[in-house]
C-alpha cells in the first residue's frame, strides 16, 4: 500500500522554521522536567507516605505533598507551547496520527483532569476524603502513566507513515494504535524512568535546604535522593542504550557516527548524565545544573530523530513561511512576561512555604 501523506497546510508557517525549531526544543525542555518531578515525586510520596509518625519517609511525603498539585498544574501549562509548535512544524504527521487514535488520544483530556483532582483532594483537600486520600493518590498515578503512554504512542506513530494508511484501511474509527513498533516500549521506558531519576535529585535538593532546621533528616533526604537518583539514572542509561538500539537502521546510525553533530549531541548528553550521576553525592547543585543540560541534550537528540523519521514525507523546512512580525513580537512578548510571571510565582511559594516550616528561602 503506497505512502499517503497529507498536503501541507496551506496557511505555512508563522515564522521560519528554524526559529520554531528552536523554540520547540527550547520549550519542551522545562516541561519534560516539570513531569519529571511531578510524576517522581508523586512516586515518592506514595512509596513514602504509609510510614510511621516520625520516620523521614514521612516527612518527606508531607513535604513532597504540597508540592504536587502545583507541579501537575505547571507540568499542563509547560507542554501547551512544546505542542503548538509540534503541530506547526509537523501537522501532516501530528494530526494524522491523532485522528487513527481519536479515542485514546482524547482520553488524554479527562485523565489530567481526574488526576489533578485527585492530587488535590489527596494532598491539599484530605479531610474532604478521609482515608481514601491514598487511594485517589495512587489513582493520579495511575492516569499519569496510562497518559505518558498514549503520548509515547502518539508521538512513534506520527513517526512512521508507512503505517498511515494500512492503519486507516483497517479501522477507519479512530480506534488504532503502535503497539507493534519496537520503538514504543523503549521510549516509553525511557520516559518513565527519568520522573524517579530527577525526583530522587529534588529529593537530596530538598535535604540541603533543610540542614539547618533538621541536620539529621537532611542527611537522611541526602541519602535517599541520591539513592534513587544512582538507581534510576543507571537504568534510564539502559534504556536509553535499548531505545537507540530500537530506531530503524538508517537513523540509529545518525547518533553513532554517520552525523558527527547529532553523534556529538549523543554524546554531550551522555557525558552530562554520567558526569551527574558522579558529582551528585558531594555536590548537589551542580548534578541538577549538569541534569538540566543533559535533558536539553536529550530533547534535541529527540528532535532530530523525529526529523530523521519523518523525512522525506514531512519537511517542516519546505512548507511555506508567511512571517508575520506582529505575531513574533506578541510571542515575544507573552513569552517573557510568563517566564518572568512563572519565576515569581515559584519564589512566592517558595518564600511561604519556607516560613511555614522555619527555613530561610534560598
Amino acid at each position: 500500500m503506497p505512502t499517503v501523506i497529507p498536503p501541507v497546510d496551506p496557511l505555512g508557517l508563522p515564522a521560519a522554521a528554524a526559529l520554531l525549531k528552536a523554540l520547540s526544543v527550547l520549550t519542551f525542555t522545562p516541561h519534560l522536567l516539570a513531569m519529571n518531578v511531578t510524576l517522581g515525586g508523586l512516586l515518592m510520596a506514595l512509596v513514602y507516605g504509609r510510614r510511621p509518625e516520625g520516620d523521614p519517609g514521612a516527612l518527606l511525603a508531607e513535604r513532597l505533598r504540597g508540592l504536587l498539585p502545583a507541579g501537575m498544574a505547571m507540568t499542563i501549562t509547560l507542554g501547551v507551547a512544546p505542542l503548538l509548535f509540534l503541530q506547526a512544524l509537523y501537522g501532516q504527521a501530528f494530526y494524522t496520527s491523532s485522528v487513527l487514535m481519536a479515542w485514546t488520544w482524547l482520553f488524554i483530556i479527562p485523565a489530567l483532569c481526574v488526576a489533578y483532582l485527585g492530587l488535590y483532594l489527596a494532598y491539599l483537600r484530605p479531610s474532604w476524603v478521609g482515608d481514601r486520600s491514598h487511594a485517589l493518590a495512587w489513582l493520579s498515578a495511575a492516569l499519569m502513566l496510562v497518559v505518558a503512554a498514549v503520548f509515547a504512542n502518539n508521538m512513534t506513530l506520527m513517526l512512521q507513515p508507512g503505517l498511515w494508511a494500512p492503519l486507516y484501511a483497517a479501522s477507519a474509527y479512530g480506534a488504532a494504535l503502535n503497539l507493534g513498533d519496537p520503538m514504543l516500549p523503549a521510549r516509553y521506558l525511557h520516559t518513565i524512568l527519568a520522573a524517579p531519576a530527577v525526583a530522587g535529585l529534588v529529593c537530596a535538593l530538598m535535604g540541603r535546604r533543610f540542614r539547618t532546621l533538621d541536620a539529621a533528616w537532611s542527611a537522611w533526604a541526602r541519602r535517599t535522593g541520591s539513592r534513587w537518583f544512582h538507581v534510576a539514572g543507571g537504568l534510564l542509561m539502559l534504556s536509553g542504550v535499548w531505545h537507540l538500539l530500537a530506531l530503524p537502521v538508517r537513523v540509529g546510525r545518525q547518533f553513532m557516527g554517520a552525523s558527527p553533530h547529532d553523534t556529538g549531541v549523543l554524546a554531550a548528553g551522555v557525558v552530562l548524565g554520567v558526569a551527574a550521576l558522579v558529582v551528585a553525592k558531594r555536590a548537589t547543585g551542580v548534578a541538577a545544573l549538569l541534569t538540566v543540560l543533559g535533558v536539553g541534550c536529550m530533547v534535541l537528540v529527540r528532535h532530530r530523530v523525529r526529523e530523521y523519521m519523518l523525512f522525506p514525507h514531512v519537511n517542516a523546512a519546505g512548507i511555506p513561511v508567511h512571517a508575520d512580525s506582529g505575531w513574533a513580537t506578541a510571542f515575544a512578548v507573552a513569552l517573557g512576561v510568563g517566564i518572568v510571571t512563572v519565576g515569581w510565582l515559584v519564589h512566592v511559594a517558595l518564600q511561604c512555604r519556607g516560613s511555614r516550616e522555619g527555613v530561610m528561602p534560598g
